[in-house]
Formats: structure tokens, sequence, C-alpha cells
């Protein structure tokens, strides 16, 4: 089996009309916002025209949804007015995928946009014409898509895929196609609340789970995922062993899953993989 760690999600382009120029892709994640638009003749990104900003999960819906909005506009923009042709997001869920609709709740991040539709948000923020399309898909999939399209494990039809970071996302890759269901498959292919050691697999693997795993061990406590990164990487032996921990505790969770589900490869991206 081939695994690899990749840097965090991206997504794959929405299919645009024939006569568009480009389209955006956003990356959202816990603390995040990454757009980027894409020349939808050839499905390369445009250069100079990624944009990234920090957001504040916690924050209400309306200061989410414009730091969401002002950084795809701000990579529209940077295109010279070529035409667009429709956003694609990739999302954590739980999420309406379809219908554009934030399902999230109690997971500690983007509590203010529950029930909120961010398609029409997203729409009326950016002035969008009814006929631009703005697709939504959850984020672990979009990442598993496209390291199978063109990252590391390009041309590879049958994966998994793992993102460590505010959340624990997963997906599954079958005959190039995104699973949901069949041998290995938990329903929706989302393992954050998956039941492992008492807790969930997300209370463990998310950077929260990092952070207590580190915490529970005495001495110094620290106040982040990126703390601990920045010890382990100066050789502090807590930190380090921290991140041993993890690493065997996150094999011990995929185990069965990988048995029963038999990928050729698994790719590992997010934040905290790349801590």
């Amino acid at each position: 089996m081939h695994i690899v760690q990749v840097l965090p999600p991206g997504g794959r382009p929405v299919s645009p009309p024939p006569t568009s120029r480009i389209v955006l892709g956003a990356d959202v994640g816990g603390t995040h916002i990454s757009c980027a638009a894409i020349d939808a003749a050839t499905g390369e990104p445009m250069p100079g025209c990624r944009r990234d900003a920090p957001v504040d999960s916690g924050a209400s819906a309306a200061a989410i949804l414009d730091r969401w909005c002002g950084a795809l506009a701000a990579a529209r923009d940077a295109c010279g007015g070529a035409r667009l042709g429709g956003v694609g997001f990739a999302m954590p869920g739980p999420f309406d995928y379809p219908g554009g609709i934030s399902l999230i709740r109690g997971l500690g991040k983007y509590e203010s946009l529950y029930g909120r539709n961010i398609r029409a948000e997203v729409r009326e923020r950016l002035a969008l014409a009814a006929d631009v399309p703005i697709q939504f898909a959850n984020d672990a999939e979009c990442f598993l898509l496209g390291e199978c399209w063109r990252g590391a494990l390009a041309g590879m039809p049958d994966a998994m895929g793992i993102t460590l970071g505010t959340g624990f996302g997963s997906a599954f890759l079958r005959g190039g196609e995104v699973a949901t269901t069949g041998d290995g498959v938990p329903p929706d292919g989302w393992l954050y609340n998956a039941p492992f050691r008492g807790a969930t697999a997300e209370d463990h693997f998310s950077g929260r789970g990092l952070l207590a795993l580190h915490n529970s061990n005495g001495g110094n406590r620290a106040e982040s995922p990126r703390e601990i990164a920045a010890r382990a990487a100066g050789g502090d032996v807590r930190a380090l062993e921290g991140f041993r921990q993890y690493g065997e505790l996150l094999a011990e969770f995929l185990d069965p899953w990988s048995r029963a589900f038999r990928p050729l490869g698994i790719v590992i991206g997010g934040s905290v993989a790349r801590s």
C-alpha cells in the first residue's frame, strides 16, 4: 500500500459552461479560507490569482461570510475581469451539499452558520447572476479527488483520504468515484464520528485531540497544535513523543477500516499533518 502525506486540502473546479474563462475554487478550513481562480479550458490555476485569509470560525455569520467572499472577490478581481463560470467550495461537514446549507453544530466551529443558505449568501455578496453555479462538496472528498487527479496518488482508482486539522475528515474512492457505502466505508464516508477509545475519532485526531494528548502528558502546557509543532521542530522530547503517540493512535484507528476497504493508497493532509 502507498501512504503519503501532503499539504492541506484543496478542491476540484466546478464544470463551467463552455464559454466561461475561469472558475473559483475555495477550500474552507476551521481557521482559514484559500481561494484560487482556475482556467476553465486547461484546469490550471491562473497565475497570481490565489488568495488566502485567516478566518475566526467562532465569529458571527456575517463576519465569516464577509471574510470568505472578500477572499473570493480578491481572487476573481486579480484575473483582470475574466468571465466567471462558477464557484466551487470544499466544505467541512456536516453540510447539506446539494442544498448549500450548513449543518455544522456542536463541533466548536462555524456554529453561527447553522441552517444558513450559504449559496444564497455568497451569490448576494458577490453579486453573481442566477445562472452562475455555486457548488459545494465535502472538503475531504475534494482533497482525495484532487490528489488522485493530479497529486500524490495521481491515477489511483481506489484510495482513502484523511484530513487532520481543526476537524477530522475522511473520504473513500472506489473505481475513480467517491464511495459513501460499501465494504469498509462508513455512512457518507465520514469517520469523524466513529467510536474510538471511549470517544469519537474527531475527539482524538482533530487539532484539539492533539492538544489534549500533549497536555495530558504533564510538563508545560501548549495553547495550540502549532505551538506543539514548533516545540517538536526545536527538538522538545515531550512534543516529539506526543506526535509519536498521535501517529500510533491514528494507525490503530485506521487499521480495521483500511483492511476492510483495501485501498491501493492512503493520502493524509490538513494543517495538523503539515505540522
